[in-house]
């Protein structure tokens, strides 16, 4: 449904409010003048009616229009993962560098690599070290990302 057929709807629920307001046996003159204006209203709204009617043909289908195609190229963009993956899919390989990554709470974590963490460790897994107490945190990851090589301000 495109934008004018909306607008119709909409002018046509006033055109109910207005009728509902309408007294049906005026008893006085500010009965007739609560009518008057009432008619008014709906002569007004049929009217605007009218003049959406007789042009609803000329609009155009939106499906060509550019501002539609940069949307739909920003829902697009955005129904992408902005480059995680999800664990489950694939593991990054061993010295893969530094990772972001977030566990199944939400929380999202950085400075985690991806290998073994310790010698007895058997499998590759998700950890940081933590070098002023030399221990290693380990992490159930649902999704990572390579970490972003940090802004430069004059590049060369």
């Amino acid at each position: 449904m495109n934008v004018l057929e909306k607008i119709l709807e909409e002018i046509n629920e006033k055109i109910k409010f207005a009728e509902r307001m309408m007294v049906e046996k005026p008893c006085d003159k500010l009965d007739e003048i609560a009518n008057d204006t009432a008619e008014s209203f709906i002569s007004a709204y049929e009217a605007c009616g009218e003049t959406i009617r007789s042009h609803i043909d000329e609009i155009p289908n939106c499906e060509g229009c550019s501002r539609r195609k940069w949307y739909q190229k920003g829902f697009e963009d955005g129904k992408k993962d902005s480059d995680w993956i999800p664990a489950e899919e694939k593991l990054p390989e061993e010295g893969t560098g530094q990772l972001i990554v977030t566990d199944e709470d939400g929380n999202v974590y950085m400075n985690i690599t991806y290998g073994y963490a310790e010698d007895d460790d058997k499998e590759p897994t998700f950890h940081r070290w933590d070098e002023e107490w030399w221990c290693c945190y380990k992490y159930r990851v649902v999704a990572w990302r390579l970490k972003p090589e940090p802004y430069i301000k004059n590049p060369k």
